[in-house]
């Protein structure tokens, strides 16, 4: 489901990056998909039975990784910020 996510994401770049920029909010959703998905289209975030499969836990994360929800207990950080890789990306479509 990852490459689906990507496979979008690239198509909607190749108009430009107007277009890009007229849709941030569904531009950047397709984006996300490439992160807070597992393979399978389940959403990730915060639901550690399939978050597990996503993402990378620090050391002190790791004990709550199996938690149903992570709510209050963790906080995922992209280790780039979405907002970085859809800015670059508009910046390469122009």
């Amino acid at each position: 489901m990852k490459s689906e996510y990507l496979d979008m994401a690239v198509r909607m770049a190749s108009d430009g990056s107007e277009p890009l920029r007229r849709t941030i909010r569904h531009s950047r959703q397709f984006l996300r998909g490439v992160t807070d998905f597992d393979n399978y289209g389940n959403y990730a975030w915060k639901k550690g039975k399939f978050a597990k499969e996503c993402y990378d836990f620090s050391k002190m994360a790791w004990p709550h990784r199996e938690l149903n929800n992570y709510n209050k207990v963790l906080h995922g950080e992209h280790i780039i910020p979405l907002k970085m890789v859809f800015e670059e990306t508009r910046k390469i479509c122009e």
